[in-house]
């Protein structure tokens, strides 16, 4: 009988213990024979833990079971699995046989033209090897820094409850937050159900928060999202703790919660949760800050659910970042309270999100170890602006870039910052038409807001007396008239204490406009990257452009594959995203600009129904090659563990590891 405690939550003056209970009811079962026991030195092994033993049978008395209603092995052998007590059975009668005939095989028989398959629970011992090794490997994605492992199995069929405990009051620390993230692991782990006897005690999952100042603290956890993770390997089963997890903030514990649930297993025919190859010491931390995927809702609507589903897969792989491409030419569908008719332009009244959609998200993020990052991509890429207020626009006809001769655009700009960051608005926009104060909660609380600036087309300008007349008047040329404008947006960003984000054309094409704290986004060639931080700027690396060779599988074949992070390309293999390298060319002082990178998913072929299978597994390369120590290389068997862990386990829509590719189906 399956069945799951309900969460205790104890509150003391500087802990809080979250409790789940597992148990399993395998104390009732045999003990299976080990691999070393006389009876298998004449038998041969199958696929699993089954083994044949020719010209054998059971005793009668341990024979006379119920018949398989199959006449294949294989058949009868999943057949064995689901009837409590069976052990095997004998050939060709194909009935099947007690437990004691298994149990000791004291009561097996010579037995000319039969023979006997049974089942041997415990696997052969591994043995203890390091992260240079290959252990389909460490079965933690993105690998690890640094990670050991032994040839033990715990098994956690006695229950696991988590302590989060500190000696002082950590201000910091959000105690709750990290609650919040073990229930999610344990929803995401324990999906089988849990079965035993109450009187069974938990094992201990230690939580440990580590102040600053705190001597015991490793370099890892000086890292924000820096953990430790062990797991002991103990013959008392009440011993604590089995499993420690430390860290100095909430994401180092949500990604180590990711790491545990990585590592644990359920076994189908002892009906209980596992940990293989302990004991386990795992040291972890990220090698770039900012890990993200870039999603688009201005070429195609995506729900909230969907993108809710996104973020939850972003913190199996560790992933920190969704850029969220707000709005582009074909709609914008976001609520401004400031200027109400700006979402006239979304695609239909139902695509649509609400100021509460967007709130939800960011907590959701949040909660996940995710950051939610905006653009507001302008002056181009703005025409969705003009259906709800056409003076923002050069003209009826002709509406990008958004008008830099007309005041009330930057009036416009100014207020949908403002709003969004919570800083208030102009009175004359915001208060006369709403009758509320000006001062809210930011829709994206987030300290960068990205501003775009890529793309931007001057046609529409040049044919617009109002604008032409306006640029002569202030002896400015169409290309002095975007600098103008960007160093507008980077005064409104610097206003709203946010710092501003922009795609690489505003540095090749108006640098002045760029203030000393801009962030750029590179979306062409790597080329691109050295030239920004050896300006002395950051940047964050999407490019869309490279081409090289990639040392192959099976006899030095040489890959031809495009190395770069423009998931929308539907030729991007696995391999050549893992091979994209952000620092490549750079020196140690020019990588540490680098704040890291995004894969980017552009909606002109994207919406809900396949957004996930363009994603993933793919995304899961970049999410290594951002986290993961640079040495670290593309592993197809380690990809294909983590694909069938996604699809099967957490239950994740993943497309084809790489259908590019020459392998088997992955």
């Amino acid at each position: 009988m399956f069945q799951r405690a309900s969460p205790i939550i104890t509150k003391k003056k500087w802990e809080i213990v979250f409790a789940i209970f597992i148990f399993s009811g395998t104390a009732c079962m045999a003990q299976p024979l080990s691999e070393n026991h006389p009876v298998f030195s004449e038998a041969t092994r199958l696929q699993g833990y089954w083994w044949h033993l020719p010209n054998k049978s059971c005793s009668r008395s341990h024979t006379g079971g119920p018949q398989c209603k199959f006449t294949t092995a294989n058949d009868c052998k999943l057949e064995c699995l689901r009837i409590p007590g069976c052990w095997g059975f004998r050939t060709p009668a194909m009935e099947f046989l007690a437990a004691d005939c298994a149990k000791s095989g004291v009561y097996l028989e010579n037995a000319s033209a039969q023979s006997v398959v049974l089942l041997q629970l415990q696997p052969p011992p591994i043995a203890e090897k390091t992260a240079a090794s290959t252990l389909s490997s460490t079965a933690i994605w993105p690998q690890p820094v640094q990670s050991t492992y032994g040839s033990h199995t715990v098994t956690l069929t006695h229950g696991l409850h988590v302590q989060i405990s500190d000696s002082v009051q950590l201000a910091h620390l959000n105690k709750q937050a990290v609650a919040d993230a073990f229930r999610r692991f344990c929803h995401s782990t324990f999906t089988h159900g849990v079965v035993g006897h109450k009187r069974d005690s938990p094992r201990l999952l230690h939580v440990v928060t580590l102040l600053p100042a705190d001597p015991q603290r490793s370099a890892t956890e000086e890292r924000p999202d820096g953990y430790t993770l062990l797991v002991a390997s103990r013959e008392d089963p009440e011993a604590a703790p089995t499993i420690e997890l430390r860290a100095n903030s909430v994401a180092g514990f949500i990604h180590g919660f990711e790491s545990l649930g990585q590592l644990i297993s359920f076994d189908f025919l002892t009906g209980g949760y596992v940990i293989k190859h302990a004991p386990w010491k795992i040291t972890d931390y990220p090698r770039f800050q900012h890990r993200g995927i870039l999603i688009d809702t201005g070429r195609h609507f995506l729900p909230v659910a969907t993108i809710r589903h996104v973020i939850t897969s972003m913190s199996v792989v560790k992933l920190n970042v969704l850029h969220w491409h707000l709005y582009d030419y074909e709609s914008f569908p976001l609520e401004i309270r400031s200027y109400p008719f700006l979402w006239n332009s979304s695609f239909s009244p139902a695509e649509r999100y609400t100021r509460s959609d967007v709130r939800h998200l960011v907590a959701y993020g949040k909660a996940h170890g995710v950051r939610v990052v905006v653009e507001l991509d302008m002056p181009g890429h703005a025409s969705s602006w003009c259906r709800g207020y056409p003076d923002v626009c050069p003209s009826h006809a002709c509406d990008q870039p958004l008008n830099v001769a007309n005041p009330r655009t930057f009036t416009m700009v100014r207020d949908v910052v403002a709003e969004i960051a919570g800083r208030g608005t102009s009175d004359a926009v915001y208060s006369d038409a709403t009758g509320e104060s000006d001062k809210e909660p930011p829709l994206f609380d987030d300290d960068f807001i990205h501003f775009g600036g890529d793309e931007i087309e001057l046609d529409c300008w040049k044919v617009a007396p109002t604008i032409m007349a306006w640029l002569k008047h202030h002896d400015m040329t169409p290309i002095d008239g975007v600098t103008l404008f960007i160093s507008r947006v980077v005064r409104i960003a610097e206003m709203n204490e946010r710092t501003p984000i922009f795609w690489e054309e505003v540095f090749h094409n108006h640098r002045a406009a760029l203030g000393n704290d801009s962030v750029v986004q590179v979306w062409r060639t790597r080329d691109t990257v050295r030239e920004v931080v050896q300006a002395g700027l950051r940047a964050i690396v999407s490019n869309s452009l490279s081409s090289m060779s990639l040392p192959g599988r099976g006899g030095g074949r040489q890959f031809e594959g495009a190395s770069h992070w423009y998931l929308d390309d539907p030729t991007t293999t696995t391999e050549g995203v893992h091979a994209n390298e952000p620092c490549e060319g750079l020196t140690g002082g020019e990588c540490a600009l680098v704040l890291g990178g995004e894969a980017c998913a552009w909606g002109e072929r994207i919406d809900a129904s396949n957004i996930m299978t363009v994603l993933w597994p793919r995304m899961a390369a970049v999410a290594e090659r951002l986290w993961s120590p640079r040495e670290v290389t593309f592993d197809p068997a380690r990809l294909c563990a983590l694909r069938k862990y996604m699809a099967s386990v957490r239950g994740f829509a993943t497309a084809e590891a790489d259908p590019h590719g020459p392998g088997p189906f992955c």
